[in-house]
C-alpha cells in the first residue's frame, strides 16, 4: 500500500453491494436496476465501481457523456450503457463504435445518428427522452408518436427504451412529479397504441425509487442510494444505507507558532502564542472547500452575531477536517494543494497521522487515488498512473504507509 499518495479516497465495496441489496428490496423482481456511474461514479471511480455494480446484479449502467461510456468500454465492460447526453457532431461515430445506447432528444440528433450508422454499416440501440417539465432536453409528450415514426423510418435505430426525468421527486410536495409522470404515461400509452413495442420504460430516479413506487415501471435509475446518500431530507422512506466513501489526507508538517504570526495567503490569519498547526497536502485543486475564505468568514461572523443577539448559545461548529477523532479548525486560506489546521489541543500530533476530510464527493479530483476495500482490507488502488492490486495487505491506519 506504499507510494499511493498522501491524500486518497477509500471506497467500500461491501457497502456498495449492501446498498444495492437495500434498493432491490423496493423493486419487483422483474424491475431492472440501472446503476448511475456518471461523474466518475459520484467520485468513487467509474470503472471499478461499475464492475462492483455489475457483479452485484445491476442490469444497466448510466453515464452522462460519450467519454464516460468509452472509458468503461475500454476497461472491458460489455454490459448495456445508456448515455444521457445526446450525441452531437463527431460523437455519433464514437457512440456507435463503442456500442453505447443513445439518447434521442431531437430529430436532428436522430438523423445524425442514423446517417453515421449507415456509413459504418451498424445499427444503434436508442432510448427516447421525453421532456415532461424538467426543462432540460427531450421530445415533448404530444410529439412522441410522430417522432418515433420518423425514427422507425430511418431503419437502423432500434427503439429500446423511453424515459423522462423528475424535477421534484426529492421534494416534500411531489405533486409536480406526479404531473410529470402523468404526461410520461400518456406519451407511453400513445406509443403503445400506435404499435410501438418499448421494452424499457423508465422514469424513477433515487428519490422516486424510494417514495413513488408506481413510477418504477420496467427500470429505475439509481445513483445516490447506491452511494449511501439520500437525495434530500424530504424523502420519507429510509433504507439501511452504508457509507461508501471516505476522503483521507496525511499530516506532513507540524509547527508551533509564536504570537501574531501570519498564516497562508493574504496574511489574514494570525496565531496566538503556543498555537500548533499541522499542514495537510490537500487544497482547492483537489476539490477541497472551494468556498472563498473571506465569504465563509463573513457568513460565520453574521450568523454568530445574530445568534448572540437572540440569546442563542453558539454550538461548536463541525470541522471539515478531523484528526484522531477531534475537530481541527482550518487556519488561513485554503491554498491550491495545502491546508493548515489548528492541532493545539491534540496530543502528540506527528507527520504521518491520518486526517478524515469532509468534501463534496463529485468535486474531489479524479487525480486523487481511489483505494478499494472489502472486508476492511484494501484490494485495489486506481491512480492516474494505473491500477495496483494488493494481496494480503491489512487496512492502512497511519504510519505513513501511503
Amino acid at each position: 500500500m506504499r507510494n499511493i499518495g498522501l491524500t486518497w479516497v477509500e471506497v467500500d465495496k461491501d457497502a456498495i453491494q449492501h446498498n444495492i441489496s437495500e434498493v432491490r428490496k423496493l423493486l419487483k423482481e422483474e424491475t431492472k436496476l440501472m446503476g448511475v456511474v456518471k461523474a466518475d461514479a459520484y467520485g468513487h471511480g467509474a470503472v471499478e465501481t461499475a464492475e462492483i455494480m455489475l457483479d452485484s446484479g445491476v442490469d444497466f449502467l448510466g453515464v452522462n457523456t460519450t467519454e464516460e461510456g468509452i472509458e468503461l468500454r475500454k476497461a472491458g465492460i460489455s454490459d448495456p450503457i445508456l448515455v444521457f447526453n445526446p450525441g452531437i457532431g463527431d460523437e455519433a461515430q464514437q457512440l456507435i463504435r463503442y456500442d453505447l445506447t443513445v439518447t434521442l432528444a431531437s430529430l436532428k440528433v436522430a438523423e445524425i445518428i442514423s446517417k453515421t450508422a449507415y456509413k459504418m454499416g451498424e445499427e444503434v440501440r436508442a432510448h427516447i427522452k421525453i421532456e415532461t417539465g424538467f426543462g432540460r432536453l427531450g421530445i415533448l409528450p404530444e410529439e412522441a408518436v410522430r417522432f418515433a415514426k420518423k425514427v422507425e423510418e430511418m431503419g437502423n435505430i432500434e427503439l429500446e427504451g423511453v424515459y423522462t426525468h423528475f424535477a421534484t421527486a426529492a421534494e416534500r410536495n411531489k405533486s409536480y412529479a406526479y404531473e410529470q409522470f402523468g404526461l410520461f404515461k400518456k406519451a407511453v400509452d400513445d406509443l403503445i397504441s400506435e404499435g410501438f413495442e418499448v421494452p424499457l420504460k423508465h422514469a424513477a430516479n433515487s428519490a422516486a425509487t424510494l417514495d413513488i413506487p408506481e413510477t418504477h415501471m420496467d427500470m429505475v435509475r439509481v445513483g445516490n442510494l447506491i452511494y449511501g446518500q439520500y437525495s434530500s431530507g424530504d424523502v420519507s422512506k429510509k433504507l439501511d444505507l452504508k457509507n461508501t466513501w471516505l476522503l483521507k489526507s496525511t499530516v506532513m508538517f507540524v509547527r508551533e507558532f509564536q504570537k501574531s504570526q501570519a498564516v497562508s495567503y493574504g496574511s489574514e490569519a494570525r496565531t496566538k502564542k503556543g498555537t500548533v498547526l499541522a499542514t495537510l497536502p490537500i487544497g482547492f485543486a483537489d476539490g477541497f472547500t472551494l468556498l472563498p475564505e473571506r465569504l465563509a468568514f463573513n457568513l460565520r461572523f453574521f450568523l454568530r452575531r445574530g445568534a448572540e443577539r437572540l440569546g442563542i448559545k453558539r454550538a461548536q461548529p463541525a470541522s471539515l477536517i478531523e484528526i484522531k477523532g477531534q475537530n481541527t479548525p482550518i487556519v488561513g486560506r485554503v491554498a491550491m494543494q495545502h491546508t493548515m489546521v489548528d492541532v493545539t489541543k491534540l496530543f502528540n500530533i506527528m507527520p504521518g497521522d491520518v486526517a478524515d476530510v469532509t468534501a463534496r464527493r463529485t468535486s474531489v479530483s479524479s487525480r486523487i487515488p481511489r483505494v478499494y476495500y472489502t472486508g476492511g482490507h484494501p484490494y485495489k488502488a486506481a491512480t492516474i498512473t494505473g491500477t495496483k492490486v494488493f494481496k494480503g495487505v491489512e487496512k492502512h491506519e497511519a504510519e505513513g504507509d501511503l
